[in-house]
């Protein structure tokens, strides 16, 4: 089903990537700004969040950048049956606490497919950078 721009706001974003990406829910991820050009999402603590020694688990980092980037395909593109194409992660640094930030925003859009960067950082300053991810978006 298709939605209309005006449908896919902040909180129905949220719903639809918690009902139809569970793993969200358990990883922590929660949208706290979207809109057509920028989102934000932050990572609290859950049981799966993290690692041994404390650290933030690197796949909980690679899904952030994903679910930020497809909240911002969807309030962009009215689209949620966008899929990655390819999603490209450079860990920096270790995240060593929460919250985690990833704040994602377009470096190109086109018909067929957009790219996205992604920035993870701690202390909600992007000066704490983490992890930078590129990816690539097809649209249905």
């Amino acid at each position: 089903m298709t939605h209309k721009a005006k449908d896919w706001k902040i909180d129905h974003i949220q719903d639809h990537i918690s009902n139809t990406l569970p793993l969200s829910r358990h990883f922590g991820l929660q949208i706290e700004e979207v809109n057509p050009e920028k989102c934000m999402l932050s990572i609290s603590k859950t049981d799966f969040s993290l690692r041994s020694g404390g650290g933030v688990a690197g796949p909980i980092l690679f899904a952030a950048a994903d679910v930020s980037s497809y909240a911002l395909i969807i309030s962009a593109r009215s689209d949620p049956n966008a899929v990655t194409v390819n999603n490209n992660i450079n860990f920096l640094r270790r995240a060593s606490m929460l919250p985690v930030f990833a704040q994602t925003t377009f470096l190109k859009m086109g018909q067929k497919l957009a790219t996205t960067e992604t920035r993870v950082f701690m202390n909600e300053s992007p000066s704490h950078l983490i992890a930078i991810a590129i990816s690539t978006w097809a649209f249905s």
